[in-house]
């Protein structure tokens, strides 16, 4: 694995700069620790956790490379939004495209798609114990539409639970890389949720000097979005998604942040 990126940045280098001072240093505050002067070299980053493995278990970094990409984008609509007084649709259109990613390429949430892919396996298995509308509303939590289900139920109802038992059992020991259930298919919710964030009002918020944002390594909260959220973009401007107040199109606008929404947004 010598030839493949080693350090991958959960949080992007270019956004960690964003928090540096006039001198173009970041500090950094570790639990515990006093706040360092640190650089985003060695931040938010961790070995080898975009890293995927085909069939044939060679590694690659297309998922790497592709984040890359993306991030040259979320860069360029970053710098835009420093540069206007209100994002226009193309950065708009952007910055949630970013924000979305944000909130599922986190360590957190690719663990998370691992875990749930294995209790969604473990559902199954319980197929010969539950009657077809059972079944469908035990895999709806999961993002099963009833009509997939009842089409599943069909046709598991027919394997063995020998044969369910012994897949459940492969599937258990599955480590987050294996291509068949790889951790980054945490990134495939990336549109989900965009969905929901462009029927959202968005506010651009300003910190009012001498108050600034800072950026902590879990920047988009981890669940419950729909209900509203704050996320830092630089030491002075954030971006505020809110459930739409009006029917319609949803809102874009820009305004000073309160002092008390700055120490919101920083808890």
């Amino acid at each position: 694995m010598t030839s493949l990126k080693r350090n991958h940045h959960y949080v992007p280098q270019f956004w960690q700069r964003y928090f540096a001072n006039q001198a173009g240093q970041l500090y950094a505050r570790r639990e515990g620790d006093m706040a360092k002067v640190a650089s985003p070299k060695t931040l938010m980053s961790g070995d080898w956790i975009y890293t995927v493995f085909d069939t044939d278990w060679l590694a690659s970094d297309t998922v790497e490379d592709a984040l890359s990409q993306a991030e040259g984008a979320a860069a360029a609509a970053c710098r835009s939004l420093i540069s206007s007084s209100a994002p226009n649709a193309t950065t708009q259109s952007a910055l949630i495209k970013f924000v979305a990613l944000q909130a599922c390429r986190h360590p957190d949430m690719l663990g998370l798609a691992h875990r749930r892919g294995k209790e969604l396996g473990a559902v199954i298995a319980e197929v010969h114990s539950m009657s077809e509308s059972e079944f469908v509303n035990a895999l709806a939590p999961y993002g099963v539409e009833a009509t997939s289900a009842s089409g599943m139920f069909a046709v598991l109802k027919s394997v063995p639970q020998a044969q369910l038992d012994a897949e459940l059992e492969e599937l258990n020991v599955l480590s987050p890389h294996d291509p068949q259930l790889p951790q980054t298919d945490s990134l495939l919710a990336q549109s989900d949720v965009e969905r929901q964030l462009v029927t959202m009002d968005l506010i651009v918020l300003d910190a009012p000097p001498p108050m600034q944002f800072v950026l902590g390594d879990t920047p988009v909260p981890q669940g419950d979005l729909r209900l509203g959220f704050v996320v830092p973009i630089t030491k002075s401007i954030a971006l505020n998604f809110q459930p739409a107040q009006r029917s319609g199109a949803p809102s874009c606008t820009r305004r000073a942040a309160s002092r008390s929404e700055v120490d919101a947004c920083n808890r």
